[in-house]
């Protein structure tokens, strides 16, 4: 590695640490505000929602996770298969080895289209023209009389690797007597090159087989920065399922916390089948309750313990063991179905429940207390959101 390529290693690896880890902490800081979000309440509802459609699609959801691990896993054995292959093609750049093909990415257009002065080009039908960042194909070189006229070669001058075609052969004279000379050419170029090639400078043969532009992609995957994205890529998709499955468990955490304080549900960590579940038991320790003494109310425990007409307060839902008897304040979300009028006293209600209480004729009323205290807003962080609107 020279000290240009060292430079430039050292550059990308610092670009690499800073990106890594300002990528690092924002994914931590999102995480930790959803995971806040989820333990004080604030996503019950989609929690519930997710919940009832998994309870409905419970294959499809397999399904769809086990898709998800397959396409990442896909990603990881292209990226690193691109990444070999790159390698690979960087250490077999100088010569074919054996009978092996070698595959080389042509770096510049002196080959790419025809010169209107290169009258060979026309009179002989060459149409085999290659691009910038072509990945052409070459072969081990047959013997030196073997080589003909327009053969497309690879040689070395001054340590490069150049693609040309042969255009001119000077066999053997008294001027060198054990050798030809080969005079080459590029074809969108108007004179051949300056010096005459030896057998011994070329390197490869081209038979004619390419794959258009993907060079430029196979050049950025031999470069530091190509291997630190390339490394960058692989650890996000590495990290997803780990992040994805952090989240789940809160999410059932939450699920369990909501739908049964039953101490068996709870030792079993098994979330139950049936999506509305009325709480009518309490343990010593308010397992559906937010911190701060808040207990969510579903749409559908009001609409299977409350007869129409009735008024719906911390009261009686206390009466009605629908809250631990230690709750403070109240929030309905919007789980289920409401089809009665009902009068519903709250702390909180969500946007959505709001909206299904009046539409079913009811009444939706925001206790003042609520209102008045701004440490137990629904958008503060202790209770993670909701709507104080009468």
């Amino acid at each position: 590695m020279t000290s240009y390529q060292l430079y430039v290693f050292l550059m990308c690896l610092i670009v690499f640490v800073l990106l890594a880890s300002l990528s690092i902490f924002c994914i931590y800081t999102i995480m930790r505000l959803t995971i806040r979000l989820i333990r004080h309440g604030a996503e019950d509802e989609r929690i519930l929602d997710e919940h009832k459609k998994s309870s409905a699609k419970k294959r499809k959801g397999k399904l769809s996770k086990l898709l998800g691990y397959a396409f990442s896993g896909i990603v990881c054995f292209v990226l690193l298969a691109v990444l070999v292959c790159s390698l690979i093609i960087k250490g077999t750049n100088g010569s074919v080895v054996g009978d092996i093909p070698v595959y080389r990415v042509v770096n510049t257009g002196s080959m790419a289209k025809k010169n209107e002065r290169n009258q060979y080009l026309y009179e002989n039908k060459l149409d085999n023209q290659i691009q910038t960042f072509d990945l052409i194909r070459t072969e081990k070189l047959p013997d030196e009389m073997e080589l003909k006229l327009y053969d497309i070669v690879v040689y070395e001058t001054d340590g490069m690797l150049i693609v040309h075609r042969i255009v001119e052969i000077e066999e053997p004279n008294q001027y060198h007597p054990n050798c030809r000379h080969f005079r080459l050419q590029g074809d969108s170029v108007e004179s051949p090159d300056r010096f005459p090639v030896l057998y011994s400078q070329m390197r490869a043969i081209y038979n004619g087989e390419r794959i258009p532009f993907i060079g430029s992609f196979i050049m950025f995957m031999q470069s530091p920065a190509g291997w630190l994205c390339s490394l960058f890529v692989l650890l996000s998709v590495c990290a997803i399922p780990f992040l994805e499955s952090k989240l789940e468990k809160e999410k059932e955490k939450r699920l369990l916390l909501y739908m049964g304080s039953n101490s068996e549900t709870v030792v079993k960590k098994k979330i139950p089948e049936a999506p509305s579940v009325t709480i009518t038991k309490f343990s010593p320790i308010t397992l559906h309750t937010m911190k701060g003494g808040i207990s969510a109310v579903t749409l559908d425990q009001l609409n299977s313990s409350y007869n129409a007409g009735e008024t719906v307060d911390i009261g009686s839902l206390k009466s009605k063991e629908l809250v631990h008897p230690a709750c403070r304040l109240i929030k309905i979300i919007a789980y289920g179905k409401l089809e009665k009028a009902l009068t519903v006293k709250a702390d909180f209600f969500s946007p959505k429940a709001r909206e299904a209480i009046i539409l079913a004729g009811g009444i939706a009323i925001t206790l003042p207390e609520a209102c008045k205290s701004s440490s137990a807003t629904p958008n503060s962080k202790e209770y993670g959101g909701g709507d104080t609107n009468v």
